[in-house]
């Protein structure tokens, strides 16, 4: 695509590429290593991705209408499914038909094993260089956006040491809840040990200690326990003098820095993770098959239904946690109360935990309709009996 990252004169680089991501390699941590060996694991403590992604038809303003796409997605997809990529992008671009969402999830599925394929290897790099690999995705407190730009995020972030995400342009609750929540739900899915947030760029050159103290104590009360602070200049001349204010660098932040970090901590010790927590189903099978890049309304509406539900979640004080299909299958008894928003499409075996979970006295409340469609053609009979 024509995806240029910001102050760039070059195109983005391919994800899907085992090429590229082995170049990656090499023009960056390798040259790291050559010159810094002996810091590695001592004061050099890991690499830190920022907002990598697939960002072909990025908010529906990058390359609008297209898909992530290369020479090895062909290849692939017909080894993994037995069907040309073109048959199944024809229907990508189609309506909500049964046709349709079975070559998006086909196309989402391929997408997925070779973009998680290559961020592993970024990780076994790192592993093997007794260093981190930590980071964030990309837009993580927009559902629709973030399955779109990571095919599956909760496996894509699953690949780094830490459970990542970005808290930027200020503080929202209602709305970042969503992001917070997904790091500390795949750390508790994956077992990462660490819930970790950039955090304070685009805050503005307002921002006081006060200021700082408090959003370091929201992300503490839910699950944060590392911050990457975002909030200084990159450079004094140009744009990029506006670009993420406001400086640590600068009175009074810079001699409260430590008072800061030390009340952060205290925070974090306190944290206890509450057996009253309720699950909140996250439908990324939904959401991938009804992504239409001409059309992406279906996928919208879901995304919607998913913020809705845990905002209003939140804003009741209810505290939740997000459920991927694995966690669905591993940590659903765990919780009374279980969420499914707007979940169209739904792998069978879901469902039936849902269904088990269920009949063991958990409560389920649908929001905006109830499942329809299972992820396999081939169960669907299966899938309306459980659902009648």
């Amino acid at each position: 695509g024509c995806f240029r990252t910001k102050y760039d004169q070059f195109h983005y680089v391919d994800n899907l590429s085992k090429q590229a991501t082995e170049s990656f390699l090499q023009s960056t941590h390798q040259q790291y290593y050559e010159k810094f060996a002996r810091h590695f694991g001592k004061t050099i403590l890991g690499f830190f991705d920022d907002e990598r992604g697939l960002y072909a038809n990025f908010k529906e303003i990058e390359d609008r209408g297209t898909l992530p796409f290369n020479e090895t997605l062909w290849e692939s997809h017909l080894q993994n499914h037995g069907v040309s990529l073109w048959e199944d992008i024809v229907n990508v671009y189609g309506g909500q038909e049964s046709a349709n969402r079975q070559a998006r999830l086909r196309f989402f599925e391929t997408v997925s094993q070779l973009y998680v394929a290559n961020l592993a290897r970024i990780r076994e790099w790192t592993k093997r260089h007794n260093v981190l690999s930590i980071g964030h995705l990309l837009v993580e407190e927009n559902p629709s956006d973030i399955v779109t730009t990571q095919a599956d995020p909760f496996k894509a972030l699953a690949t780094f040491d830490y459970a990542g995400y970005d808290l930027i342009g200020g503080i929202n609750p209602s709305r970042q809840i969503m992001a917070a929540t997904f790091a500390r739900s795949v750390a508790q899915t994956y077992g990462k040990p660490t819930v970790m947030a950039e955090t304070f760029g685009e805050f503005g050159n307002k921002l006081s200690p006060d200021d700082m103290r408090n959003v370091l104590r929201w992300q503490a009360r839910y699950g944060t326990d590392m911050g990457v602070w975002h909030a200084h200049y990159y450079s004094t001349r140009g744009d990029r003098k506006y670009e993420c204010p406001p400086s640590l660098m600068e009175e009074p932040i810079w001699s409260e820095t430590p008072n800061l970090v030390a009340d952060f901590k205290s925070q974090c010790e306190g944290f206890t993770s509450s057996s009253q927590y309720d699950a909140v189903y996250y439908p990324v099978k939904a959401i991938q098959a009804a992504y239409n890049p001409r059309d992406p309304r279906e996928a919208r509406r879901i995304s919607r239904a998913l913020v809705e539900k845990t905002s209003s979640l939140y804003d009741g004080g209810i505290r939740f946690d997000l459920l991927d299909d694995a966690a669905i299958a591993d940590r659903l008894p765990r919780y009374g109360r279980l969420h499914v928003p707007r979940s169209t499409v739904m792998p069978i075996k879901t469902l039936e935990e849902i269904e088990r979970f269920s009949y063991d006295e958990g409560i389920v409340v649908f929001y905006d309709g109830k499942p329809r469609f299972s992820e396999h053609d081939s169960e669907q009979n299966t899938f309306d009996g459980m659902m009648d």
